[in-house]
């Protein structure tokens, strides 16, 4: 077992055990839960909590549901690109040396120190 995996399982028995303590030593502690749709009085405080945490975790779960497919149609996108690009990439390396457009250029005119002087 890992260095890692033994802190995550020493962190996770820690929160277990506050959350544990915290039901316990608040046994009789009730709220009123005012939510947009209902009013909820007189609930246990540890229910409460708990159905915060639940809904906390679902909406969290669709989020980086939604961001994650996102992120993957890019990655589709990036490798589609990519595939047209490499296949651009082998049509140009297979080109025939032949025929250069160059071949049909005329040869460049050599530089003279006086071409670029004006006489006044």
């Amino acid at each position: 077992m890992s260095f890692a995996r033994i802190v995550l399982l020493v962190l996770v028995l820690a929160v277990l055990f506050a959350v544990v303590a915290f039901a316990v030593l608040n046994p009789h502690e009730r709220v009123d839960l005012d939510l947009f749709w209902a009013r909820y009085v007189d609930v246990p405080l540890v229910q409460g909590l708990f159905v915060a945490f639940i809904l906390g975790g679902l909406l969290s779960l669709l989020y980086g549901a939604i961001v994650f497919l996102g992120l993957q149609r890019r990655i589709r996108k990036l490798q589609r690109t990519m595939r047209e690009k490499d296949r651009e990439l082998t049509a140009l390396r297979t080109l025939p040396l032949d025929e250069s457009p160059e071949a049909d250029r005329p040869a460049p005119q050599p530089f003279t120190a006086s071409a670029g002087r004006r006489d006044a």
